[in-house]
């Protein structure tokens, strides 16, 4: 059997050093920084870093960031870059944590998959892209494999960074991708595979926890998660698609409320200028041609909207409204004159759980 030279000279290479630089080759078993085709397996409580003007590259071959019952660490910043094959962060009772930080920051798998938080008892991995940094793969990304959290932050209260794969899947662990990042709504980040807006989106598949901290995120990728909760703090945006919004429910509850408001006073004000004007002018006698006297009038209605909302709300109420009318001749016509009150109340249920109003607004 003949074998390739890379194959031939691949080899299983562990860090045996303490914190330091993935560059320094006495930090590795064989001292020898580890070369394309070798399996690398950083697997005891350290800092491994790769930093400006450094690179790390093992071609396809299999990269993994802690073993078992372990913390370790890998950090990519100052335009450092890392390439490898199929890579897993986080094992069996172990913490694994990769940070790309920085413009020109990069770990580049190809076409090779990325597992975070995967093994067959309680575990984690940690990826965050912050500042400008980048992930990249073509396959796919898969996160908390097993009963293993896999968590994902973008930013993590920078500047984000991009994600560059078709998409993530939440696997039967528990996986969450958390959007923490500075960008506005003047300037919202685009969570796709460029970060621009006209860029492909990052597709989220599975079983996901969605957060968003930050200021303004746009989701254009497609959503087919199958479970998974989305938390959206007070004071932020979430967009997902070309234009729905997604608030969490305190922040929600409370802009439906003032649409509620606003609808059932706007239904109030077209009532009294409807039926309210009618039954004044029939009362007044103008209607009818008669004389003209002062009498009194009253007219009741009812009345149901939907709003849409991301979810809905119906709003159902009644209006009172009663009063005097009267008609005075003036050089230019007739003139019809009157007093009235009017009272209504209007109630919203809204389709979100947890939260009901019950709105009293009253116009006179």
């Amino acid at each position: 059997m003949l074998l390739s030279p890379d194959a031939a000279l691949a080899a299983n290479i562990i860090w045996d050093g303490g914190d330091g630089k993935w560059v320094t080759a006495d930090n590795w078993s064989d001292h020898a920084v580890p070369g394309s085709g070798d399996d690398v397996r950083i697997t005891i409580d350290v800092t491994v870093t790769i930093g400006s003007g450094e690179s790390g590259d093992i071609g396809n071959g299999t990269f993994y960031v802690c073993g078992s019952s372990y913390n370790c660490a890998l950090s990519i910043t100052g335009g450092g870059t890392l390439t490898t094959g199929n890579s897993y962060v986080g094992g069996t009772m172990s913490t694994g944590t990769v940070t790309v930080d920085g413009a020109g920051s990069s770990w580049n798998l190809g076409s090779a998959t990325l597992y975070f938080g995967d093994g067959s008892n309680a575990g984690a991995g940690v990826l965050n892209i912050t500042d400008g940094g980048k992930v990249s793969t073509t396959s796919a990304i898969v996160a908390g494999g097993g009963s293993h959290t896999g968590t994902i932050n973008i930013g993590a209260g920078a500047a984000a960074g991009i994600l560059d794969a078709p998409g993530i899947t939440g696997s039967n662990g528990t996986t969450a991708l958390n959007f923490n990042h500075t960008a506005t709504n003047l300037s919202p980040y685009y969570f796709t595979r460029d970060g621009l807006s006209n860029g492909t989106g990052v597709a989220l598949n599975g079983k996901i926890n969605l957060t968003n901290t930050a200021r303004y995120t746009v989701l254009t990728g497609t959503d087919t998660r199958t479970d998974g909760a989305n938390t959206i703090t007070a004071g932020t945006t979430l967009q997902i698609g070309n234009g729905g919004i997604d608030l969490n429910a305190q922040t929600k509850a409370l802009s439906e409320a003032f649409l509620s408001g606003a609808a059932y006073l706007n239904q109030a004000q077209d009532f009294a200028a409807t039926q309210g004007l009618t039954a004044a002018l029939l009362a007044s006698g103008t209607a009818e041609g008669t004389c003209p006297r002062l009498q009194g009038f009253a007219a009741i209605g009812y009345g149901k909207m939907r709003h849409n909302t991301g979810s809905h709300i119906d709003v159902d109420g009644y209006t009172l409204l009663a009063g005097l009318a009267g008609t005075q001749d003036t050089n230019a016509g007739e003139l019809t004159a009157a007093a009235f009150i009017e009272h209504g109340k209007g109630d919203y249920p809204r389709t979100n759980p947890g939260a009901h109003a019950a709105l009293t607004p009253r116009k006179c």
